[in-house]
Protein backbone atom coordinates (compact mmCIF):
# COMPACT_ATOMS: atom_id res chain seq x y z
CA UNK A 1 0.00 0.00 0.00
CA UNK A 2 2.88 2.30 1.23
CA UNK A 3 4.39 2.23 -2.86
CA UNK A 4 1.35 3.51 -4.60
CA UNK A 5 1.20 6.47 -2.08
CA UNK A 6 4.66 7.47 -2.89
CA UNK A 7 3.99 6.73 -6.63
CA UNK A 8 1.15 8.98 -6.46
CA UNK A 9 2.77 11.78 -4.75
CA UNK A 10 6.15 11.28 -7.05
CA UNK A 11 3.26 11.84 -10.07
CA UNK A 12 2.13 15.40 -8.39
CA UNK A 13 5.72 16.52 -8.47
CA UNK A 14 6.60 15.08 -11.50
CA UNK A 15 4.01 17.58 -13.26
CA UNK A 16 5.54 20.74 -11.67
CA UNK A 17 9.00 19.80 -12.78
CA UNK A 18 10.62 21.35 -16.09
CA UNK A 19 11.80 18.02 -17.48
CA UNK A 20 12.97 15.95 -20.48
CA UNK A 21 12.16 12.09 -20.60
CA UNK A 22 14.03 9.48 -22.19
CA UNK A 23 12.43 6.97 -24.15
CA UNK A 24 12.48 3.19 -21.76
CA UNK A 25 14.15 0.00 -22.94
CA UNK A 26 10.30 -1.02 -24.55
CA UNK A 27 10.26 1.79 -26.87
CA UNK A 28 11.92 0.18 -29.52
CA UNK A 29 10.12 -0.28 -32.82
CA UNK A 30 9.67 -3.65 -33.90
CA UNK A 31 10.20 -6.68 -32.62
CA UNK A 32 10.77 -10.27 -34.50
CA UNK A 33 9.48 -12.30 -32.26
CA UNK A 34 7.12 -15.14 -32.55
CA UNK A 35 3.64 -14.46 -32.50
CA UNK A 36 0.86 -17.73 -30.76
CA UNK A 37 -0.96 -19.11 -33.42
CA UNK A 38 -3.38 -20.07 -30.28
CA UNK A 39 -6.47 -17.71 -29.40
CA UNK A 40 -6.46 -16.14 -25.81
CA UNK A 41 -10.24 -16.56 -24.53
CA UNK A 42 -11.27 -13.68 -21.86
CA UNK A 43 -14.32 -13.87 -19.97
CA UNK A 44 -15.99 -10.74 -18.52
CA UNK A 45 -19.74 -10.40 -17.28
CA UNK A 46 -20.84 -7.37 -19.66
CA UNK A 47 -20.05 -6.16 -23.12
CA UNK A 48 -18.72 -2.48 -24.00
CA UNK A 49 -20.67 0.16 -24.30
CA UNK A 50 -18.46 1.78 -27.37
CA UNK A 51 -15.14 1.60 -27.98
CA UNK A 52 -14.25 5.29 -28.28
CA UNK A 53 -12.63 6.86 -24.44
CA UNK A 54 -13.94 10.18 -25.45
CA UNK A 55 -17.19 9.22 -25.66
CA UNK A 56 -18.10 6.27 -23.31
CA UNK A 57 -16.96 6.38 -19.46
CA UNK A 58 -17.54 2.33 -18.54
CA UNK A 59 -14.89 -0.11 -18.14
CA UNK A 60 -16.22 -2.32 -19.88
CA UNK A 61 -15.46 -0.18 -22.63
CA UNK A 62 -12.05 1.40 -21.86
CA UNK A 63 -10.64 -1.34 -20.08
CA UNK A 64 -10.52 -3.21 -23.89
CA UNK A 65 -10.10 -0.65 -25.79
CA UNK A 66 -7.15 0.49 -24.74
CA UNK A 67 -5.49 -2.36 -26.82
CA UNK A 68 -6.26 -0.75 -30.18
CA UNK A 69 -6.14 2.79 -29.23
CA UNK A 70 -2.93 4.62 -27.04
CA UNK A 71 -1.60 7.82 -25.81
CA UNK A 72 0.73 10.08 -25.44
CA UNK A 73 2.10 8.85 -21.60
CA UNK A 74 1.10 5.53 -20.41
CA UNK A 75 1.63 3.41 -16.27
CA UNK A 76 4.06 1.06 -16.44
CA UNK A 77 2.13 -1.85 -16.24
CA UNK A 78 1.20 -2.51 -12.63
CA UNK A 79 2.88 0.78 -10.80
CA UNK A 80 2.26 4.36 -10.72
CA UNK A 81 5.09 5.33 -12.57
CA UNK A 82 4.68 6.90 -16.04
CA UNK A 83 6.03 6.40 -19.14
CA UNK A 84 6.63 7.56 -22.75
CA UNK A 85 4.35 6.04 -24.94
CA UNK A 86 3.15 7.80 -28.17
CA UNK A 87 5.34 10.47 -26.85
CA UNK A 88 9.06 9.50 -26.90
CA UNK A 89 9.88 12.35 -24.40
CA UNK A 90 8.79 15.83 -23.00
CA UNK A 91 9.44 19.33 -20.96
CA UNK A 92 7.79 21.22 -18.81
CA UNK A 93 8.02 25.03 -18.54
CA UNK A 94 9.00 26.56 -15.49
CA UNK A 95 5.95 28.07 -14.47
CA UNK A 96 4.09 24.39 -15.01
CA UNK A 97 1.73 25.89 -17.90
CA UNK A 98 3.18 24.52 -21.21
CA UNK A 99 3.62 20.60 -21.65
CA UNK A 100 5.97 20.30 -25.05
CA UNK A 101 5.69 16.41 -26.44
CA UNK A 102 8.39 15.59 -28.84
CA UNK A 103 6.45 12.36 -30.81
CA UNK A 104 7.44 9.20 -31.64
CA UNK A 105 8.51 8.95 -35.58
CA UNK A 106 7.31 6.65 -38.05
CA UNK A 107 4.29 5.49 -36.49
CA UNK A 108 0.89 4.75 -38.30
CA UNK A 109 -2.70 4.23 -37.43
CA UNK A 110 -3.99 0.51 -38.24
CA UNK A 111 -5.48 2.20 -41.41
CA UNK A 112 -2.39 3.40 -42.48
CA UNK A 113 -2.98 7.12 -41.51
CA UNK A 114 0.16 8.87 -40.31
CA UNK A 115 0.56 9.26 -36.42
CA UNK A 116 1.70 13.33 -35.95
CA UNK A 117 0.78 16.35 -34.55
CA UNK A 118 -1.92 16.80 -36.26
CA UNK A 119 -3.76 13.62 -35.49
CA UNK A 120 -3.10 14.85 -31.45
CA UNK A 121 -4.42 18.11 -32.30
CA UNK A 122 -7.49 16.30 -33.81
CA UNK A 123 -7.91 13.58 -31.23
CA UNK A 124 -8.35 16.27 -28.24
CA UNK A 125 -10.25 19.32 -30.06
CA UNK A 126 -12.63 16.76 -31.40
CA UNK A 127 -14.00 16.79 -27.79
CA UNK A 128 -13.44 20.39 -26.50
CA UNK A 129 -14.28 22.35 -29.92
CA UNK A 130 -17.67 23.18 -30.77
CA UNK A 131 -16.96 24.18 -34.57
CA UNK A 132 -14.50 21.03 -34.57
CA UNK A 133 -16.06 19.03 -37.72
CA UNK A 134 -16.02 16.00 -35.41
CA UNK A 135 -17.02 17.18 -32.54
CA UNK A 136 -21.01 16.43 -33.46
CA UNK A 137 -20.07 12.61 -33.99
CA UNK A 138 -19.61 11.50 -30.13
CA UNK A 139 -20.97 14.16 -28.15
CA UNK A 140 -21.24 14.62 -25.28
CA UNK A 141 -17.73 14.17 -24.17
CA UNK A 142 -17.91 12.67 -20.79
CA UNK A 143 -14.92 12.64 -19.51
CA UNK A 144 -13.47 15.97 -21.10
CA UNK A 145 -17.23 17.35 -18.97
CA UNK A 146 -17.20 16.54 -15.95
CA UNK A 147 -13.34 16.82 -15.41
CA UNK A 148 -13.88 20.75 -16.57
CA UNK A 149 -11.18 19.81 -19.30
CA UNK A 150 -11.70 23.49 -20.68
CA UNK A 151 -11.08 24.98 -17.54
CA UNK A 152 -7.91 23.70 -17.76
CA UNK A 153 -6.08 23.62 -21.08
CA UNK A 154 -6.02 26.81 -23.32
CA UNK A 155 -4.79 25.69 -26.18
CA UNK A 156 -3.09 22.81 -27.57
CA UNK A 157 -1.03 23.70 -31.02
CA UNK A 158 1.06 22.12 -33.61
CA UNK A 159 4.68 23.23 -33.00
CA UNK A 160 5.59 20.92 -36.20
CA UNK A 161 4.70 17.44 -37.84
CA UNK A 162 6.22 15.81 -34.26
CA UNK A 163 5.88 18.05 -31.71
CA UNK A 164 3.14 19.42 -30.14
CA UNK A 165 2.35 21.71 -27.18
CA UNK A 166 -0.68 21.86 -24.28
CA UNK A 167 -0.99 25.42 -22.78
CA UNK A 168 -3.11 25.51 -19.58
CA UNK A 169 -4.34 28.50 -18.23
CA UNK A 170 -3.00 27.50 -14.77
CA UNK A 171 -0.64 24.96 -13.00
CA UNK A 172 -3.08 21.78 -12.58
CA UNK A 173 -1.11 19.38 -10.51
CA UNK A 174 -2.92 16.05 -12.03
CA UNK A 175 -2.30 16.90 -15.64
CA UNK A 176 0.51 13.96 -16.43
CA UNK A 177 -1.78 11.76 -14.95
CA UNK A 178 -4.96 12.66 -16.61
CA UNK A 179 -3.06 12.01 -20.25
CA UNK A 180 -2.68 8.80 -19.40
CA UNK A 181 -6.51 8.23 -19.25
CA UNK A 182 -8.92 6.53 -22.44
CA UNK A 183 -10.23 10.10 -23.31
CA UNK A 184 -7.11 11.38 -24.30
CA UNK A 185 -6.37 8.53 -26.52
CA UNK A 186 -5.14 9.53 -30.10
CA UNK A 187 -7.40 8.34 -32.88
CA UNK A 188 -7.43 7.97 -36.16
CA UNK A 189 -8.99 10.99 -38.22
CA UNK A 190 -9.21 9.41 -41.04
CA UNK A 191 -11.44 6.81 -39.56
CA UNK A 192 -13.76 9.12 -37.25
CA UNK A 193 -14.38 11.36 -40.39
CA UNK A 194 -15.61 8.11 -41.88
CA UNK A 195 -17.31 5.94 -39.66
CA UNK A 196 -18.73 9.61 -38.15
CA UNK A 197 -21.25 8.53 -34.86
CA UNK A 198 -20.72 5.22 -35.60
CA UNK A 199 -16.71 5.24 -34.74
CA UNK A 200 -17.07 4.21 -31.06
CA UNK A 201 -18.01 0.62 -33.06
CA UNK A 202 -15.10 0.92 -35.45
CA UNK A 203 -11.96 2.36 -33.25
CA UNK A 204 -8.61 2.55 -35.16
CA UNK A 205 -5.55 3.42 -33.05
CA UNK A 206 -2.14 2.65 -32.80
CA UNK A 207 -2.36 0.02 -30.28
CA UNK A 208 -0.96 -3.75 -30.47
CA UNK A 209 -4.75 -4.92 -31.87
CA UNK A 210 -7.13 -4.14 -34.43
CA UNK A 211 -10.81 -4.96 -33.50
CA UNK A 212 -12.58 -7.99 -35.83
CA UNK A 213 -15.50 -9.26 -35.42
CA UNK A 214 -17.99 -7.80 -32.76
CA UNK A 215 -21.17 -9.70 -31.72
CA UNK A 216 -22.71 -7.70 -29.13
CA UNK A 217 -23.46 -9.13 -26.00
CA UNK A 218 -21.80 -11.76 -26.97
CA UNK A 219 -18.27 -12.16 -28.01
CA UNK A 220 -15.11 -9.56 -29.55
CA UNK A 221 -12.93 -10.59 -31.41
CA UNK A 222 -9.26 -8.87 -31.68
CA UNK A 223 -6.48 -9.21 -34.25
CA UNK A 224 -2.87 -8.69 -33.81
CA UNK A 225 -1.36 -5.35 -35.53
CA UNK A 226 0.85 -7.29 -37.51
CA UNK A 227 2.16 -3.45 -38.25
CA UNK A 228 2.75 -2.44 -34.72
CA UNK A 229 4.82 0.46 -33.92
CA UNK A 230 6.51 -1.50 -30.58
CA UNK A 231 6.75 -4.93 -29.47
CA UNK A 232 4.29 -6.88 -31.25
CA UNK A 233 1.40 -9.17 -29.59
CA UNK A 234 2.74 -12.92 -29.16
CA UNK A 235 -0.84 -13.82 -29.34
CA UNK A 236 -2.66 -13.34 -32.32
CA UNK A 237 -5.93 -13.29 -31.37
CA UNK A 238 -8.15 -13.02 -28.69
CA UNK A 239 -11.78 -13.32 -28.23
CA UNK A 240 -13.50 -11.72 -25.52
CA UNK A 241 -16.70 -13.37 -23.83
CA UNK A 242 -19.48 -12.12 -22.32
CA UNK A 243 -20.55 -14.68 -19.88
CA UNK A 244 -22.95 -12.32 -17.48
CA UNK A 245 -23.17 -15.62 -14.60
CA UNK A 246 -19.76 -15.55 -12.74
CA UNK A 247 -20.29 -19.26 -11.78
CA UNK A 248 -20.77 -20.27 -15.30
CA UNK A 249 -17.51 -17.83 -16.05
CA UNK A 250 -15.58 -20.27 -13.66
CA UNK A 251 -16.73 -23.34 -15.13
CA UNK A 252 -15.77 -22.63 -18.20
CA UNK A 253 -12.47 -21.33 -17.10
CA UNK A 254 -11.82 -24.82 -15.04
CA UNK A 255 -12.76 -26.61 -18.23
CA UNK A 256 -10.02 -25.05 -20.40
CA UNK A 257 -12.91 -23.15 -22.67
CA UNK A 258 -11.31 -19.85 -20.93
CA UNK A 259 -8.23 -18.72 -20.36
CA UNK A 260 -8.54 -15.61 -18.19
CA UNK A 261 -11.91 -14.78 -15.58
CA UNK A 262 -12.78 -11.19 -14.39
CA UNK A 263 -14.72 -11.04 -11.26
CA UNK A 264 -14.98 -14.69 -9.68
CA UNK A 265 -17.22 -14.82 -6.61
CA UNK A 266 -15.17 -14.42 -3.80
CA UNK A 267 -16.75 -17.91 -1.96
CA UNK A 268 -15.21 -19.53 -4.62
CA UNK A 269 -11.44 -18.23 -4.68
CA UNK A 270 -10.30 -20.54 -1.71
CA UNK A 271 -11.51 -24.18 -3.95
CA UNK A 272 -9.31 -22.56 -7.18
CA UNK A 273 -6.05 -22.11 -4.69
CA UNK A 274 -5.57 -25.89 -4.64
CA UNK A 275 -6.40 -26.59 -8.64
CA UNK A 276 -3.03 -27.16 -10.41
CA UNK A 277 -4.34 -25.71 -13.83
CA UNK A 278 -5.58 -22.35 -12.27
CA UNK A 279 -3.28 -19.34 -11.14
CA UNK A 280 -4.76 -16.40 -9.44
CA UNK A 281 -3.17 -13.08 -9.79
CA UNK A 282 -4.52 -10.49 -6.90
CA UNK A 283 -3.91 -6.88 -6.39
CA UNK A 284 -4.62 -4.10 -4.10
CA UNK A 285 -7.78 -2.14 -5.96
CA UNK A 286 -7.88 1.16 -6.46
CA UNK A 287 -11.52 1.24 -6.28
CA UNK A 288 -14.57 1.94 -4.41
CA UNK A 289 -18.07 0.85 -4.45
CA UNK A 290 -20.25 3.09 -3.02
CA UNK A 291 -24.33 4.17 -2.76
CA UNK A 292 -25.13 7.33 -4.05
CA UNK A 293 -28.45 9.33 -3.20
CA UNK A 294 -30.02 11.85 -5.72
CA UNK A 295 -29.69 15.24 -3.79
CA UNK A 296 -32.14 17.11 -6.49
CA UNK A 297 -35.06 14.81 -4.94
CA UNK A 298 -36.74 14.66 -1.83
CA UNK A 299 -36.26 13.78 0.86
CA UNK A 300 -32.84 12.54 -0.55
CA UNK A 301 -31.96 16.68 0.09
CA UNK A 302 -32.47 16.46 3.64
CA UNK A 303 -28.79 15.18 5.28
CA UNK A 304 -30.34 13.84 8.12
CA UNK A 305 -32.56 11.21 5.36
CA UNK A 306 -29.04 10.16 4.26
CA UNK A 307 -27.26 9.81 7.37
CA UNK A 308 -30.64 7.45 8.51
CA UNK A 309 -30.57 5.63 5.53
CA UNK A 310 -26.77 5.34 5.52
CA UNK A 311 -26.73 4.06 9.37
CA UNK A 312 -29.59 1.91 8.82
CA UNK A 313 -27.29 -0.29 6.78
CA UNK A 314 -24.90 -3.45 8.33
CA UNK A 315 -21.83 -2.56 6.03
CA UNK A 316 -20.09 -5.24 7.58
CA UNK A 317 -22.85 -7.71 6.94
CA UNK A 318 -22.23 -6.35 3.30
CA UNK A 319 -18.43 -6.87 3.48
CA UNK A 320 -18.58 -10.77 5.05
CA UNK A 321 -21.64 -11.81 2.46
CA UNK A 322 -20.63 -10.29 -0.73
CA UNK A 323 -16.60 -9.59 -0.56
CA UNK A 324 -16.11 -12.64 1.77
CA UNK A 325 -12.54 -11.94 2.84
CA UNK A 326 -11.43 -9.59 -0.67
CA UNK A 327 -12.71 -6.02 0.47
CA UNK A 328 -12.19 -3.50 3.04
CA UNK A 329 -14.68 -1.07 4.23
CA UNK A 330 -14.67 2.22 2.93
CA UNK A 331 -14.46 5.09 5.20
CA UNK A 332 -13.71 7.30 2.51
CA UNK A 333 -14.30 7.74 -0.96
CA UNK A 334 -10.21 7.14 -1.83
CA UNK A 335 -8.42 4.09 -0.87
CA UNK A 336 -5.80 4.10 1.95
CA UNK A 337 -2.94 4.40 -0.62
CA UNK A 338 -4.33 7.17 -2.84
CA UNK A 339 -2.64 10.47 -1.34
CA UNK A 340 -4.75 12.79 1.13
CA UNK A 341 -6.53 9.61 2.51
CA UNK A 342 -7.72 10.75 6.19
CA UNK A 343 -7.81 7.97 8.70
CA UNK A 344 -9.22 10.26 11.32
CA UNK A 345 -12.22 10.73 9.76
CA UNK A 346 -14.82 8.94 11.98
CA UNK A 347 -16.58 5.88 10.31
CA UNK A 348 -20.00 5.12 9.84
CA UNK A 349 -21.62 2.95 12.21
CA UNK A 350 -24.87 0.47 12.07
CA UNK A 351 -27.60 2.26 14.34
CA UNK A 352 -30.91 1.17 13.49
CA UNK A 353 -32.27 2.49 16.12
CA UNK A 354 -30.65 5.99 15.61
CA UNK A 355 -31.86 5.17 11.46
CA UNK A 356 -35.78 5.43 12.96
CA UNK A 357 -34.90 8.76 15.54
CA UNK A 358 -33.51 10.64 12.20
CA UNK A 359 -36.52 9.77 10.12
CA UNK A 360 -38.54 10.85 12.83
CA UNK A 361 -37.11 14.42 13.41
CA UNK A 362 -37.14 14.31 9.31
CA UNK A 363 -40.86 14.10 9.67
CA UNK A 364 -40.61 10.85 7.26
CA UNK A 365 -43.23 7.95 7.26
CA UNK A 366 -43.84 5.22 5.06
CA UNK A 367 -40.85 6.13 2.46
CA UNK A 368 -40.37 3.80 -0.32
CA UNK A 369 -37.00 4.29 -2.50
CA UNK A 370 -36.21 3.44 -6.00
CA UNK A 371 -32.64 1.35 -5.14
CA UNK A 372 -30.85 0.78 -8.69
CA UNK A 373 -28.13 -2.03 -8.47
CA UNK A 374 -25.63 -2.66 -11.33
CA UNK A 375 -26.56 -5.55 -13.38
CA UNK A 376 -23.16 -6.84 -13.65
CA UNK A 377 -19.95 -7.55 -11.24
CA UNK A 378 -17.92 -4.82 -11.27
CA UNK A 379 -14.04 -4.54 -9.58
CA UNK A 380 -15.76 -2.79 -6.78
CA UNK A 381 -18.63 -4.87 -6.30
CA UNK A 382 -18.62 -8.75 -7.21
CA UNK A 383 -22.65 -9.03 -7.08
CA UNK A 384 -24.62 -5.94 -6.82
CA UNK A 385 -28.39 -7.47 -6.86
CA UNK A 386 -27.55 -9.24 -3.74
CA UNK A 387 -26.04 -6.40 -1.99
CA UNK A 388 -29.39 -4.34 -3.33
CA UNK A 389 -31.23 -7.33 -1.13
CA UNK A 390 -29.47 -6.53 1.97
CA UNK A 391 -30.09 -3.22 1.67
CA UNK A 392 -33.78 -3.59 1.32
CA UNK A 393 -34.04 -5.95 4.48
CA UNK A 394 -31.87 -3.49 6.46
CA UNK A 395 -34.13 -0.25 5.52
CA UNK A 396 -37.10 -2.42 6.13
CA UNK A 397 -36.42 -2.90 9.79
CA UNK A 398 -36.37 1.11 9.80
CA UNK A 399 -39.64 1.21 8.39
CA UNK A 400 -38.53 1.60 4.46
CA UNK A 401 -39.51 0.03 1.42
CA UNK A 402 -36.97 -0.42 -1.18
CA UNK A 403 -37.63 -1.25 -4.83
CA UNK A 404 -34.74 -2.60 -6.90
CA UNK A 405 -34.43 -1.54 -10.27
CA UNK A 406 -32.00 -2.61 -12.82
CA UNK A 407 -31.41 -2.40 -16.70
CA UNK A 408 -28.86 -3.79 -18.60
CA UNK A 409 -25.23 -2.51 -18.64
CA UNK A 410 -25.24 0.28 -20.88
CA UNK A 411 -28.84 1.78 -20.25
CA UNK A 412 -28.01 1.40 -16.34
CA UNK A 413 -25.19 3.69 -17.20
CA UNK A 414 -27.26 6.32 -19.55
CA UNK A 415 -30.43 6.37 -16.99
CA UNK A 416 -28.20 6.96 -13.80
CA UNK A 417 -25.89 9.55 -15.90
CA UNK A 418 -29.35 11.73 -16.24
CA UNK A 419 -30.40 11.16 -12.69
CA UNK A 420 -33.53 9.17 -13.31
CA UNK A 421 -32.68 7.41 -9.72
CA UNK A 422 -33.15 8.14 -6.36
CA UNK A 423 -30.45 5.94 -5.27
CA UNK A 424 -27.88 4.12 -6.81
CA UNK A 425 -25.19 1.28 -6.15
CA UNK A 426 -22.38 2.50 -8.13
CA UNK A 427 -18.20 2.75 -8.01
CA UNK A 428 -15.20 3.71 -9.83
CA UNK A 429 -12.34 2.05 -10.49
CA UNK A 430 -9.38 4.70 -10.44
CA UNK A 431 -8.02 5.89 -13.75
CA UNK A 432 -4.56 7.30 -12.52
CA UNK A 433 -3.48 6.70 -9.20
CA UNK A 434 -4.66 10.31 -8.03
CA UNK A 435 -6.76 11.78 -5.61
CA UNK A 436 -8.41 14.30 -8.37
CA UNK A 437 -9.58 11.55 -10.10
CA UNK A 438 -11.79 10.78 -7.27
CA UNK A 439 -13.13 13.49 -6.18
CA UNK A 440 -13.63 15.76 -9.38
CA UNK A 441 -15.68 13.71 -11.46
CA UNK A 442 -17.70 11.86 -8.48
CA UNK A 443 -18.28 14.97 -6.45
CA UNK A 444 -17.45 18.37 -7.62
CA UNK A 445 -20.10 20.98 -8.35
CA UNK A 446 -19.14 21.44 -11.76
CA UNK A 447 -19.25 17.53 -12.69
CA UNK A 448 -23.01 18.08 -11.25
CA UNK A 449 -24.25 18.39 -14.78
CA UNK A 450 -26.43 15.76 -17.18
CA UNK A 451 -24.65 13.44 -18.33
CA UNK A 452 -23.01 12.96 -15.00
CA UNK A 453 -20.77 10.69 -13.14
CA UNK A 454 -21.74 12.69 -10.25
CA UNK A 455 -24.77 10.52 -9.42
CA UNK A 456 -25.47 12.43 -5.83
CA UNK A 457 -25.86 16.19 -8.08
CA UNK A 458 -23.84 17.30 -5.16
CA UNK A 459 -23.18 21.01 -5.45
CA UNK A 460 -21.58 21.89 -2.60
CA UNK A 461 -19.01 25.03 -3.51
CA UNK A 462 -16.74 24.97 -0.47
CA UNK A 463 -16.11 21.03 -1.05
CA UNK A 464 -15.74 22.11 -4.93
CA UNK A 465 -13.22 25.15 -3.53
CA UNK A 466 -11.06 22.50 -1.87
CA UNK A 467 -11.07 20.24 -4.96
CA UNK A 468 -10.03 23.27 -7.29
CA UNK A 469 -7.33 24.23 -5.10
CA UNK A 470 -5.69 20.89 -4.82
CA UNK A 471 -5.29 20.92 -8.43
CA UNK A 472 -3.71 23.95 -8.74
CA UNK A 473 -1.18 22.91 -5.62
CA UNK A 474 2.26 21.35 -6.52
CA UNK A 475 3.24 20.32 -2.82
CA UNK A 476 2.34 16.77 -2.53
CA UNK A 477 1.54 17.85 1.12
CA UNK A 478 -0.04 20.96 0.67
CA UNK A 479 -2.49 18.96 -1.38
CA UNK A 480 -2.87 16.16 1.09
CA UNK A 481 -4.11 18.32 3.43
CA UNK A 482 -6.78 19.47 1.45
CA UNK A 483 -8.31 16.34 0.79
CA UNK A 484 -8.19 15.60 4.03
CA UNK A 485 -9.90 18.78 5.15
CA UNK A 486 -12.24 17.54 1.93
CA UNK A 487 -12.74 14.06 3.32
CA UNK A 488 -14.40 15.64 6.81
CA UNK A 489 -16.36 17.41 4.33
CA UNK A 490 -17.79 14.28 2.96
CA UNK A 491 -18.15 12.85 6.19
CA UNK A 492 -20.90 15.49 7.41
CA UNK A 493 -22.67 15.84 4.25
CA UNK A 494 -22.93 12.53 3.20
CA UNK A 495 -23.88 12.39 -0.38
CA UNK A 496 -23.04 9.12 -0.89
CA UNK A 497 -22.22 6.49 1.57
CA UNK A 498 -18.93 4.85 1.11
CA UNK A 499 -19.27 0.44 1.21
CA UNK A 500 -15.88 -1.07 0.01
CA UNK A 501 -12.57 -1.65 -1.50
CA UNK A 502 -12.87 -4.55 -3.25
CA UNK A 503 -9.33 -6.42 -3.68
CA UNK A 504 -8.62 -7.30 -7.52
CA UNK A 505 -8.50 -11.18 -8.27
CA UNK A 506 -8.34 -12.52 -12.23
CA UNK A 507 -7.68 -15.94 -12.31
CA UNK A 508 -6.06 -17.73 -15.49
CA UNK A 509 -5.28 -20.76 -16.68
CA UNK A 510 -1.97 -21.74 -15.52
CA UNK A 511 -0.05 -22.03 -18.72
CA UNK A 512 -1.29 -18.38 -19.39
CA UNK A 513 2.10 -16.01 -18.55
CA UNK A 514 3.19 -12.18 -18.37
CA UNK A 515 -0.66 -11.52 -17.98
CA UNK A 516 -0.60 -8.93 -15.05
CA UNK A 517 -3.71 -6.94 -13.33
CA UNK A 518 -3.24 -3.56 -13.90
CA UNK A 519 -4.50 -1.60 -10.57
CA UNK A 520 -4.61 2.19 -12.41
CA UNK A 521 -7.21 2.25 -14.80
CA UNK A 522 -7.63 -1.52 -14.45
CA UNK A 523 -6.17 -1.80 -18.12
CA UNK A 524 -6.32 -4.89 -20.10
CA UNK A 525 -3.01 -5.48 -21.80
CA UNK A 526 -3.21 -8.87 -24.25
CA UNK A 527 -0.50 -7.72 -25.95
CA UNK A 528 1.58 -8.59 -23.00
CA UNK A 529 0.16 -12.44 -22.56
CA UNK A 530 2.26 -15.49 -23.78
CA UNK A 531 1.68 -18.80 -22.97
CA UNK A 532 3.95 -21.29 -21.14
CA UNK A 533 7.13 -22.91 -22.69
CA UNK A 534 6.21 -21.00 -25.69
Amino acid sequence: MKKFSVLVASLAIVSFLACSKKPSSSDSSSSSAKVSGKTLVFARPGDSVGLDGARHEDGESLNIATNMVETLVRFKTGTGEIEPWLAKSWDISKDAKTYTFHLRENVKFSDGTPFNADAVVFSIERQWKKDHPAYPFSTPYKYWENMTMSQIVKEIKKVDDMTVQFVLHKPNAPFMANLTMPFMTIVSPTAVMKYKENYDQNPVGTGPYVLGNWKKDDSMELLANENYWGEKAFIKRVIVRVIPDNQVRLLELKNGSVHIMEFPNPSDVASLKNDPHIKLLQAEGLNVGYLAYNTTKKPFDNVDVRRALSIAIDRKRLLDEIYIGFGALAKNLIPPQVLGFNSAVADLEYNPEKAKELLKKAGIQNLTVDLWAMPVARPYNPNARKMAEFIQADWKRVGVDAKIISYDWGTYLDKIGKGEHETVLIGWQGDNGDPDNFFFPLLSKESAKIPTQNYSFYRDEAASLLMRQAQETPSPAKRAELYKKLQVQLAKDLPVMNIAHSLMIVPTRADVEGYKIHPIGGDRRFAEAKWKNN
